[in-house]
């Protein structure tokens, strides 16, 4: 095997992990609002929870996430690490409510934790996140990029990899709230392969003038559940 075609798999594999189901973020607690659609009745069906999590993915918040990892990921292989400090405080200012700014803040300490295991290139030490510590608030698509760029895994595949464990990390949620059959959810994981991919090509060489959203209805359903009596999730 090539030096190139090993370094090539190594990534692969590692962003597999990283993405996977396996690495512990707990992604699983946070529904991201859908969790009070469907108490609302907004969300019942297979259909309903594909269109749901593709608008999501479209035109609200996992659209700008993949813009942020892109953003992080330019700044720490361009050695601006400076710029990492404002592309945060403008993804948590984007955040639409204060459960949404909790998963965000929230999933991004775990992956730092998480990330620990694989130590930084001696050359990055100083130019990315540090993992050593979780205090600081940090959001996880600009954790997502500043890692991953530090540990020089293609952007590309990142982006598409990270848009996917969230469509489908939502995805399984509604399978248990709904509930819907495990068929059901595996078609919608099917559909959302290539939507994955568009979020990464639209991502790829996106700038800031490029953010923004219009997902009133997932946002509402965010700020909803933030006072609901009864729930399962954290957000």
């Amino acid at each position: 095997m090539s030096e190139s075609v090993a370094g090539e798999l190594a990534a692969q594999l590692r962003l597999q992990n990283w993405m996977s189901a396996a690495f512990p973020i707990g992604a699983y607690s946070y529904s991201h609002g859908i969790e009070a659609a469907i108490q609302a009745g907004w969300i019942n069906d297979a259909d309903a929870v594909s269109d749901w999590i593709s608008d999501i993915a479209e035109h609200g918040s996992i659209r700008n996430d993949s813009i942020f990892i892109s953003l992080a990921h330019a700044a720490v292989l361009a050695d601006r690490a400076c710029d990492l400090v404002g592309i945060n405080d403008l993804a948590l200012a984007l955040s639409s409510g204060a459960e949404r700014r909790r998963e965000t803040v929230e999933l991004g300490r775990s992956f730092r934790r998480a990330c620990s295991a694989w130590p930084l290139p001696k050359a990055d030490d100083d130019n990315c996140i540090d993992t050593s510590t979780t205090d600081d608030d940090w959001a996880l698509p600009v954790v997502v990029g500043a890692l991953t760029a530090a540990h020089r895994l293609p952007l590309r595949s990142v982006i598409a990899m990270a848009a996917q464990s969230s469509m489908n990390n939502l995805a399984w949620i509604a399978t248990r709230l709904v509930p819907l059959g495990q068929l059901s959810t595996l078609g919608m994981l099917c559909r959302f392969e290539s939507l994955s991919a568009g979020c990464a090509e639209r991502s790829l060489h996106a700038t800031l003038d490029d953010l923004g959203s219009c997902s009133v209805l997932i946002d509402i359903a965010s700020l909803r559940h933030e006072r609901q009596h009864s729930r399962v999730c954290l957000t």
